[in-house]
């Protein structure tokens, strides 16, 4: 049993496009520090990950390359419902 401030679990999967294949994937904490960062010898087509114990309030980024050296990024967490939620 758990008692403390709330904590979440997040399982980030990253898939390739038309054949392309993932060369590294990084997830960093914003503001923070990075939290993963492998490298896919020869490329993968998926990749799959479980954080454990989040804060709730924390961002986080998903920022990759691709085989072919095209770059991506996407904020991933928490999700942005496009309305202000103060």
């Amino acid at each position: 049993m758990y008692v403390g401030p709330a904590q979440v679990d997040l399982t980030i999967e990253v898939a390739a496009r038309d054949g392309g294949r993932i060369a590294s994937v990084e997830v960093v904490a914003v503001p923070g520090e990075t939290l993963v960062g492998v490298d896919l010898e020869g490329g993968a087509e998926r990749w799959r990950h479980t954080l454990t114990g989040l804060d709730p309030d924390q961002g986080i980024v998903v920022r990759g390359t691709m085989m072919d050296g095209q770059q991506f990024a996407r904020r991933i967490y928490p999700p942005r419902t496009g309305r202000w939620e103060g």
